[in-house]
């Protein structure tokens, strides 16, 4: 039933409105398509999907849900996520894809992954040269 949908959104509940804003925008870099502090609210647009945090009672750890954001060059996101201050994993490297993970302030499992066959081509294309031999 479900095997053409898109996942629209995505909601995390979050401890502090103030410090969920300051790490998914200054430490992660994301900007908001909207910010509702008198609601404790903001949505953030990840490509087609929407990422919603809100000041809420949490109904406990995030378990085993993770949320993955795609990238096109690991090294250079995981160099710029340590500079803002997040403690992150070391690169582990898969056969078809490299992931990082990490967590913000309340826990929410996060991580950044390159997958191998669909990016490096196009990254090795844009810099000219082979990233592996």
């Amino acid at each position: 039933m479900l095997a053409n949908a898109r996942i629209h959104r995505i909601g995390l509940t979050v401890s502090s409105y103030p410090q969920a804003m300051r790490f998914y925008t200054r430490m992660l870099g994301l900007v908001p398509v909207w910010d509702n502090p008198a609601e404790k609210n903001a949505g953030f647009r990840v490509d087609r999907t929407l990422l919603v945090v809100h000041e809420g009672k949490s109904s406990g750890a995030s378990g085993g849900i993770r949320i993955y954001f795609t990238v096109f060059d690991i090294s250079k996101e995981l160099d710029e996520l340590r500079e803002s201050g997040v403690a992150c994993t070391a690169i582990r490297d898969y056969p078809d894809y490299q992931v990082v993970e990490f967590s913000d302030p309340d826990g929410n499992r996060l991580a950044i992954m390159q997958n191998k066959s669909t990016y490096q081509p196009v990254l090795e294309s844009q810099l000219g040269r082979k990233l592996t031999e």
